[in-house]
């Protein structure tokens, strides 16, 4: 039961895939800025999980910040948050984030990032809207994917 389920009642019930019955693909949502972990839950994983739902198209499996190194004084500040994803169809996931991301306040520089036959590519959000299929340098925080 997740930390969150337990405060608040509230979770994320949909259990993974059964080995062998569908390849998932891992998406990991990357958003610049201070977003605090319950801010992010409320304000982003659980809208996505909606839809995700809705539309049959994978889970949300996690989420994260990472802070800055500590000041002077020994303060940090979040500088990311992120959302871990599992998604049946890539495609559609990417389609549905691109689409749902701008309208949930997420800011410039928003990165979707994914593998495509060992290849990492991420979508980043601009002023101007989505370039799509960029190639990325940055790794998972966590996992180096």
């Amino acid at each position: 039961m997740s930390w969150l389920k337990k405060i608040f009642g509230k979770g994320h019930d949909v259990a993974p895939p059964l080995d062998g019955e569908l390849e998932t693909h891992f998406v990991y949502v990357r958003m610049p800025g201070d977003v605090q972990p319950v801010e992010r839950h409320y304000l982003f994983e659980d809208p996505i999980e909606e839809q995700l739902k809705l539309r049959n198209l994978g889970y949300v499996s996690g989420g994260g910040t990472m802070q800055s190194a500590p000041d002077e004084n020994g303060a940090t500040t979040i500088i990311l948050t992120g959302i871990d994803i599992e998604a049946d169809d890539l495609d559609g996931v990417r389609g549905l984030l691109r689409s749902l991301l701008p309208g949930l306040g997420a800011p410039v520089e928003t990165q979707i990032e994914y593998t495509v036959d060992d290849t990492r590519l991420q979508d980043r959000l601009t002023a101007e809207g989505w370039i799509e299929n960029e190639p990325r340098t940055d790794l998972h925080p966590g996992f180096d994917l």
